[in-house]
């Protein structure tokens, strides 16, 4: 998306050509050849409207956005392994890094205002050299958290938690099951991964409600768990995914439960397991929450001389795929609740933003806005790099479009109230 305005002024389009139309032609040519109808190509004129309401100052920003804005509240994923440490390495060398987890929720939690966070517990990370559960790697972290007040949403898995490799089964459990699946695959509750996985999750459910109980506001199962992604790339099967659902219900029936798609192709998947449990009655539909990944610059996508200026949002309805705006219809329908849980704000190697430009930040808060949330009602965007963004004010490496980030931050979350409390 960035340099987008440039490209489209190279081609000598004007903005009333644009506007009526005839600015289609954008991609004009590659739309006839594909057969896409004309009326889908109002997807590119969103996209690039936005694009452009995000060339304005802070200021400017905030005030032509301000009846959506009062309803957004910003949160964050947050993993403490981002600081470069982990169970396995923890000793005297790493006294700073393990030091500056701390620096950087508090920075998170009382400089920017962020309250809700999505906090990742790998599986790995959570158990003993012997493979018995262990919360110690984490325990200080989330005390922390509630200690300051935030909500939490624990990202418990058990295969998959968000940031890459994403699955963390340990390798005492890789050696022992019948076999390992292969990269693709779909879980199903009878494979032994699957069995073993879900005897963690029950030992991490018993953890938290004998040491936290009524403190967490809401889980999540497995992170993307229709994304063939992660070290091994597998892909959560709908009844495998219930199934760990019910028994998080079952153990904290007043908690939210969340699952997330990565791209709008999966977000028919989620809201058809959506309907499943609704029909079956056994959880509140206001007790669901479905989040949307939002990412618009990525490697390979990012490097194709078409797609590059397309994000995924714009593509999906080039496609015909409307399903985000039939997802917040089916969400007033059912009553679900939709977030995004992760809404880039950091680069993907081997790029410098999103995370370093304030007007792609802004843009990614429109087309969060404008295309995934509910603004008619209270929402939550959780930032992706809320860990860069501490570690640049720890350090005091900032440049103007950091601070003009941390300003957003700040201005849009004043004394907002904590969602998703049961």
């Amino acid at each position: 998306m960035p340099n987008l305005e440039n490209r489209i002024l190279n081609t000598k389009l004007s903005r009333r050509k644009l506007l009526t139309g005839s600015a289609l032609t954008t991609g004009g040519v590659f739309a006839a050849a594909a057969g896409i109808e004309r009326s889908r190509w109002t997807a590119v004129i969103d996209q690039w409207s936005d694009w452009k309401n995000s060339d304005k100052s802070n200021e400017k920003f905030l005030t032509e956005n301000r009846n959506k804005l009062k309803n957004l509240k910003l949160g964050c994923s947050f993993s403490p392994e981002e600081f470069g440490i982990n169970p396995q390495n923890i000793g005297p060398d790493k006294i700073s890094e393990y030091e500056n987890v701390f620096k950087a929720l508090d920075v998170i939690i009382d400089d920017l205002g962020i309250t809700d966070i999505r906090f990742g517990i790998r599986w790995s990370n959570a158990v003993d050299s012997k493979g018995n559960f262990n919360f110690s790697f984490y325990k200080p972290f989330v005390d922390h958290c509630l200690e300051k007040g935030a909500n939490i949403c624990l990202n418990i898995g058990p295969l998959k938690t968000f940031r890459y490799p994403e699955e963390h089964p340990p390798q005492s459990v890789l050696q022992n099951v019948s076999y390992v699946p292969s990269r693709g695959q779909r879980i199903t509750p009878d494979m032994d991964i699957a069995k073993e996985g879900v005897l963690q999750m029950m030992e991490q459910l018993e953890y938290v409600k004998n040491n936290y109980d009524g403190k967490i506001g809401a889980f999540q199962s497995d992170n993307e768990p229709n994304q063939s992604s992660g070290q091994f790339g597998w892909v959560m099967g709908s009844n495998y995914m219930i199934s760990n659902i019910e028994l998080i219900h079952a153990a904290f029936p007043n908690s939210q439960i969340l699952v997330n798609a990565a791209n709008p192709d999966n977000i028919g998947k989620i809201a058809t397991m959506f309907k499943k449990i609704i029909i079956s009655g056994q959880i509140e539909t206001d007790k669901l929450i479905f989040g949307y990944d939002y990412y618009y610059k990525k490697p390979k996508l990012s490097d194709d001389p078409i797609i590059r200026w397309i994000d995924p949002i714009t593509r999906a309805r080039l496609a015909g795929n409307e399903d985000l705006k039939k997802n917040r219809q089916d969400a007033k329908k059912y009553g679900y609740k939709i977030e995004v849980t992760e809404g880039q704000a950091e680069a993907w190697k081997p790029y410098f933003s999103p995370g370093s430009s304030a007007r792609e930040f802004r843009f990614m808060l429109l087309r969060c806005m404008n295309e995934v949330l509910d603004m008619s009602k209270q929402s939550l965007l959780r930032i992706w790099g809320a860990e860069n963004v501490a570690l640049n004010i720890i350090n005091g490496d900032l440049t103007d479009d950091h601070n003009n980030i941390i300003e957003l931050i700040k201005k849009i979350n004043p004394q907002k109230p904590k969602l998703y409390l049961f």
